[in-house]
């Protein structure tokens, strides 16, 4: 996401609670980087950042999908700080997604990447369509986002996007 606002030359404000990520996050802005421009790195996850009201032009997210991705065992985690699903989705996703809300523009758009999760999370797409609809988003499109591994077939992800 960095490097994409970076070529294309728009200002950036990103939140991870990883402190490695940030790191290299601060040397892509510190080698690629673009005098002109604003980058904007908060390590707190975006469940806790607020943005100002209706500030942002666009939002662009892709939830850890509870525990099956962990990307460090610092305790800012998500998996970590949420213990169960059902905290998970309400204290994570739903704070994420509030905050997009709340700083995104008026008729503004939110990208969100999710998937189920077989046998562990399998109503995440469904959950979060319906946590953001409750929030006030409208669904507008559905991208699929095809994934390759080389343990398996390809995967398809949805990119939900939602505008204000």
């Amino acid at each position: 996401r960095l490097l994409a606002s970076i070529k294309s030359n728009i200002n950036y404000i990103g939140t991870d609670p990883n402190t490695k990520t940030m790191k290299g996050l601060k040397e892509m802005i510190t080698t690629f980087g673009r005098e002109a421009r604003t980058y904007e790195l908060l390590t707190i996850g975006s469940e806790v950042y607020k943005p100002k009201k209706n500030s942002l032009d666009f939002c662009f997210t892709s939830p850890p999908y509870f525990d099956t991705e962990r990307y460090s065992n610092e305790k800012t985690q998500s998996y970590l700080k949420f213990s169960n699903i059902e905290n998970w989705k309400e204290g994570f996703l739903r704070k994420t997604i509030d905050n997009c809300y709340r700083g995104l523009k008026p008729n503004k758009f939110l990208a969100l990447n999710v998937a189920n999760v077989e046998g562990q999370y399998e109503n995440m797409k469904k959950d979060t369509v319906d946590i953001a609809e409750s929030v006030g988003f409208k669904l507008v499109d559905t991208f699929d986002l095809i994934l390759s591994s080389q343990q398996s077939d390809s995967k398809d992800e949805p990119i939900f996007i939602f505008k204000k």
